[in-house]
């Protein structure tokens, strides 16, 4: 018994060290691998390789002021889930290095924005606190770093900071959804990270779950989400969007709440197909905060949405226990819009037709050469369908081959 205890009593231990000494050696090999990475770019932005003269000091101080790659977390009393903080972090990690900056210092042209970030930006920190005094040739160094210090004061310093920004904007749009939760980062740089010095780049994460309801709509009970979205000046706060039901007839500054069904977001995403479901639904909370209203020939109230500014098409909504309730979505060109009934008027096409010409789709107007055919584009732009050719084909997901479609359309007004 006493030698069992003793054994394990040896192995734990033994365990412990064997540990603590692959920390150590991780630890080590990371230093190494940094310092490399390092010297190369010093080297690289200065016509003499003055890294070399840089003191041990110097080095350790560097090293534990380092700038460190992109944190991501869950901001103070937030509720992410695990799965969605990796999926952020990878998003932001692959996305910074898949981003230039234009250097253009010494022989550097351009470099990854994640190691500008890093390597970069240590480099450019230590100039600007470097001494000439410090040690026996910090002046010659200090001198020789003097462009790469000039560097942030350029544009392209601006910009490649801009392009981190966008990326942190663009997922948030990516990961958010009114059917489920809405999220957005917001930026918070430390000089210290779970007791460790050094610079970093610390991306706080909020979610918000969209309020839901159930509406009652023809004797059905059916689930309806609160439009509305988390905007970075206050990012724990959901805003929800309201309208004044003046656009719809009535005295003004009289506000309803505005909810929509998940059919309306379905069809949503089947009609605007190839475009990012967080954008998408960016895109209706920021259609409605300035809400364009019209009513078809059946009196029915449809609420404008727009894509980059560009209308698209239009949600139908009714007013349901003193709440707006958008039901469904119909494209620009569908039946029950303005745009579509004058499509039908001008070329007699109807519904079926539209489904087998795929022109009840947005995809069709990016993707296909209609734009580039002037007698079938007019149809189109006669209709009041013009702003679908206004929008930038990058808002659509991956590089979509174009394919013809013009003479098909043309052939089957011909033939009809």
């Amino acid at each position: 018994m006493a030698y069992s205890l003793f054994y394990k009593y040896i192995m734990s231990k033994k365990k412990r060290v064997s540990t603590a000494h692959l920390q150590k050696v991780e630890s080590l090999q990371r230093r190494n691998q940094f310092f490399e990475r390092l010297k190369q770019f010093c080297d690289q932005v200065t016509d003499v390789p003055v890294f070399q003269f840089i003191s041990q000091a110097h080095l350790d101080e560097i090293y534990e002021l380092r700038v460190h790659p992109i944190r991501v977390r869950a901001a103070k009393g937030q509720d992410v889930p695990v799965n969605v903080l990796k999926e952020i972090k990878s998003f932001v990690t692959e996305s910074l290095k898949k981003t230039p900056v234009h250097i253009g210092v010494g022989q550097v042209k351009d470099m990854p924005l994640h190691d500008f970030m890093t390597i970069g930006f240590t480099l450019i920190l230590y100039a600007g606190r470097l001494k000439i005094n410090d040690y026996q040739k910090a002046e010659l160094v200090k001198s020789k770093l003097l462009p790469l210090r000039a560097f942030t004061s350029s544009d392209t310093f601006n910009k490649s900071f801009k392009g981190y920004f966008d990326i942190t904007d663009k997922v948030s749009l990516l990961k958010s959804d009114l059917g489920s939760a809405i999220y957005v980062l917001r930026e918070d740089e430390s000089e210290e990270y779970n007791n460790n010095s050094g610079i970093y780049f610390c991306l706080d994460v909020y979610c918000v779950k969209t309020p839901k309801i159930q509406v009652s709509i023809e004797g059905m009970n059916r689930p309806a989400y609160r439009v509305g979205w988390l905007l970075p000046d206050d990012p724990s706060l959901f805003t929800p969007v309201s309208i004044d039901m003046e656009c719809l007839g009535f005295p003004s500054n009289v506000y309803r709440e505005v909810y929509i069904q998940s059919h309306a977001l379905d069809r949503l995403s089947e009609r605007v197909d190839g475009v990012d479901k967080g954008f998408l639904h960016f895109s209706i909370y920021n259609s409605l905060q300035q809400a364009n209203v019209r009513i078809n020939k059946k009196r029915e109230w449809l609420f404008e949405f727009r894509l980059s500014g560009k209308k698209v098409g239009y949600f139908k909504g009714d007013l349901v226990d003193g709440k707006i309730i958008l039901r469904t979505f119909l494209f620009l060109t569908n039946n029950g819009t303005p745009e579509g009934e004058k499509l039908h008027e001008h070329t007699g096409i109807m519904k079926e037709d539209k489904m087998y010409l795929t022109i009840d789709k947005f995809s069709s107007f990016v993707h296909s050469d209609i734009k580039d055919n002037e007698r079938v584009k007019e149809i189109f732009v006669k209709a009041g369908c013009e702003s679908l050719f206004d929008i930038d084909p990058l808002v659509c997901v991956g590089q979509a081959r174009e394919y013809t479609l013009a003479v098909l359309i043309e052939n089957y007004l011909k033939a009809g």
